[in-house]
C-alpha cells in the first residue's frame, strides 16, 4: 500500500458501483433530506436543479463526474494508505452520505482499517433503512477489501 498522500481518481468500477445503486433521473425529481425538500437530477445532483428541468444522459454523466471530483479531492486529502479499491469504496460511501459525515476526525486520524469499520457500521444502519442500501454497503465492503 502507498504510504504518501494519495492522488487517486475513481475507477470505472467505482463509478459503476454508484450508478448501479443510484437511479438516473433525466427529469428533476423532488427528494426530502431531514425535512428539507429539494430537486435532484442525473445521479442525485442537486446544485442548480429546478422543477421541470431535463437533461440528457451525457449531461448526467458530466454532472456525476463533477460531483465525484469534489469527493475525490476530499478523500485524497486524507493521509492514509489507500488502494484503488479502498478509494473507490470510499467515493461510493461519500457519494451516498456526504464527505462531511464520512471523513470526520475518526477517519482522518485513523488508517484505512478505520474506514473499513465505518463502512461496516453503516451496513447495520442501512439494514434498518432499505434492502437496497444494505446491498450497497455490502458491495462497498467487498470492494474495499479487494486487493485487485
Amino acid at each position: 500500500m502507498p504510504d504518501v498522500l494519495s492522488h487517486l481518481t475513481i475507477s470505472e468500477r467505482g463509478t459503476e458501483l454508484i450508478t448501479s445503486y443510484v437511479p438516473l433521473h433525466l427529469t428533476s425529481s423532488t427528494v426530502s433530506d431531514r425535512g428539507y425538500k429539494h430537486y435532484i437530477i442525473g445521479w442525485s445532483h442537486a446544485s442548480g436543479v429546478y422543477k421541470g428541468m431535463t437533461i440528457t444522459t451525457d449531461a448526467a454523466c458530466s454532472l456525476l463526474a463533477s460531483d465525484i471530483a469534489l469527493i475525490e479531492a476530499d478523500i485524497n486529502a486524507i493521509y492514509a494508505p489507500l488502494t484503488q479499491s479502498m478509494f473507490d469504496a470510499l467515493c461510493s460511501l461519500c457519494f451516498d452520505f456526504g464527505t462531511v459525515r464520512v471523513l470526520d476526525g475518526r477517519t482522518r486520524i485513523g488508517a484505512a482499517l478505520r474506514a473499513r469499520k465505518w463502512i461496516d457500521a453503516w451496513k447495520g444502519f442501512a439494514r434498518l433503512a432499505t434492502n437496497n442500501n444494505f446491498k450497497w454497503r455490502n458491495a462497498e465492503m467487498t470492494l474495499f477489501i479487494d486487493d485487485g
